[in-house]
């Protein structure tokens, strides 16, 4: 969003792509749209997040987790700034900035041949590597006050701070889940606080730990003897079970399959829930590790867009 908001881009769209949570089926008609009648169901013309996003920028979260047919696809839209709905028959231009991030290592991805060199390449312009949120823990307090605002907003709770002995608590975690993690177990304990400050009670972690109690191997931090702490007013059965599907989701960044097989779901009943629950895009895109662009824009406007941020793994 910074580089976004800061850059000569700022006043057109910014749209958000999972590579990981969408179906390999599914992700060339996401990016590209599709001419009525292309497939069975296309009734009507669609148009892509490449389209939508013009004279802006898309964000491609997860681009290690991108099909290889795909890579290919993304790497001719870079090289010619044009693309194709599904079904047409006409190139369209494009003038967009790519912005991507992984946590995976790209560069060991391509010598295992698991990631298109050319393509890594091509987006390898610069890049910004994230260290662990273990190795800068002095960002946690400012996080955190970050987030108490945003999820006040959005829950319209009114925390108005964290205490003293919680903040240690997340001072002392390892933070295996690194952001997400930390927005997750803030997420939490906005949810059962009942006063104005957030006290460790209802915060499941244990100093240093990054066992998890739920199956999970991702780094849970929530054991399971005090998996659910019934606040004295009682909760809902169904904003329990909304919440455990967003830990999952936030767990693995998003990626369903994943998601279902730690919550013990069939994919299909994941993907229904999350429907029901109004979860089909969370969660929001938070890069922790890397960040990678490639700027695709007119060449008339090339010299004009110099001093726009651009950055890239």
């Amino acid at each position: 969003h910074a580089i976004h908001h800061q850059s000569a881009r700022k006043n057109a769209p910014l749209i958000e792509v999972n590579c990981a949570s969408i179906p390999e089926n599914l992700l060339e008609n996401e990016l590209f749209g599709h001419e009525k009648g292309a497939y069975t169901d296309a009734g009507t013309r669609e148009v892509g997040v490449f389209e939508q996003a013009e004279g802006g920028t898309v964000f491609l979260d997860e681009i290690g987790d991108m099909p290889p047919n795909m890579q290919a696809k993304i790497l001719k839209v870079i090289e010619s700034r044009k693309f194709r709905r599904l079904g047409g028959q006409n190139d369209i231009e494009a003038d967009i900035r790519i912005i991507t991030a992984t946590n995976q290592d790209l560069s060991t991805m391509v010598q295992e041949k698991t990631f298109r060199g050319d393509l890594f390449y091509r987006l390898n312009m610069m890049s910004i590597t994230l260290k662990p949120l273990r190795d800068r823990k002095k960002c946690i307090p400012s996080m955190v006050e970050y987030f108490i605002d945003r999820l006040n907003g959005e829950y319209g709770r009114a925390v108005e701070d964290i205490s003293s002995e919680a903040l240690k608590l997340l001072m002392a975690h390892n933070w295996p889940g690194n952001v997400r993690e930390l927005r997750n177990a803030l997420e939490r304990a906005m949810m059962l606080e009942q006063g104005k400050i957030l006290s460790t009670d209802n915060f499941c972690i244990y100093p240093g730990s990054e066992q998890t109690g739920c199956g999970c191997t991702y780094g849970c931090s929530v054991p399971v003897a005090s998996t659910i702490m019934l606040p004295p007013e009682g909760i809902s059965i169904e904003a329990v079970e909304k919440e455990y599907i967003k830990q999952a989701l936030s767990r693995y960044d998003g990626n369903q399959t994943k998601a279902a097989k730690c919550l013990g779901l069939t994919l299909d009943t994941l993907r229904y829930r999350r429907k029901k629950y109004g979860l089909e895009k969370y969660p929001e895109t938070t890069p922790d590790i890397s960040a990678s662009v490639a700027e695709i824009k007119d060449l008339n406007s090339a010299k004009k867009d110099l001093d726009s941020p651009k950055v890239v793994s």
